[in-house]
């Protein structure tokens, strides 16, 4: 009875996603995604922490903001970019040969929140797949606090985006999932 229970315990939690995710891509084992420039006035900051916690994904290959920037320039984009940004990055994602495009855009707001009557900053993500530009999932994190717009706010949405976009990633790569042993004891 014991291990019935430990068993459906196990199934519970691997089945348990909270990041809604296209079903179509259960499986779809990607090899690389790319990450458009963030956009925002914080936008340094959070290229920064995807770089630090992202980028060295075991999940994928993951083409980071700076490598994108880089890309367009080479290829003189940049000023279409800045006026097509959706359609330049699809673009250049084929060129790269990446499964999927991760855009985001980080907000702070002056304005003081309802219920914290403090300012709030909140980072919203979504990643399509190229081939036919359905959304996979997307993601909106918010905080508010004293200092809405510091790097520690923004850190803790990153961090909370990048967990959101792990899960999505452990769905569309099972091979790269980590067991729950692996989880609790690495």
């Amino acid at each position: 009875m014991k291990k019935l229970l430990l068993i459906t315990f196990i199934l519970l939690i691997s089945a348990c996603s909270q990041t809604p995710i296209n079903n179509r891509y259960i499986n779809a084992n990607w090899q690389a995604i790319a990450i458009a420039p963030i956009e925002g006035k914080q936008a340094d900051a959070v290229e920064m922490e995807l770089d630090r916690v992202f980028a060295i994904s075991d999940k994928v290959i993951v083409y980071t903001p700076d490598h994108i920037r880089l890309e367009l320039d080479k290829r003189n984009l940049i000023k279409e970019y800045n006026e097509f940004p959706q359609k330049v990055m699809f673009e250049l994602a084929k060129e790269l040969k990446v499964d999927g495009v991760l855009f985001g855009q980080i907000k702070t707001s002056k304005t003081k929140n309802q219920f914290t009557g403090f300012p709030t900053t909140s980072l919203y993500s979504k990643l399509i797949a190229l081939e036919n530009k359905s959304v996979i999932t997307a993601t909106h994190h918010e905080t508010s606090g004293f200092m809405a717009s510091d790097n520690s706010n923004i850190s803790e949405l990153v961090e909370l985006t990048v967990n959101d976009l792990n899960e999505v990633l452990d769905q569309i790569n099972p091979s790269t999932k980590k067991s729950w042993f692996e989880q609790v004891f690495n």
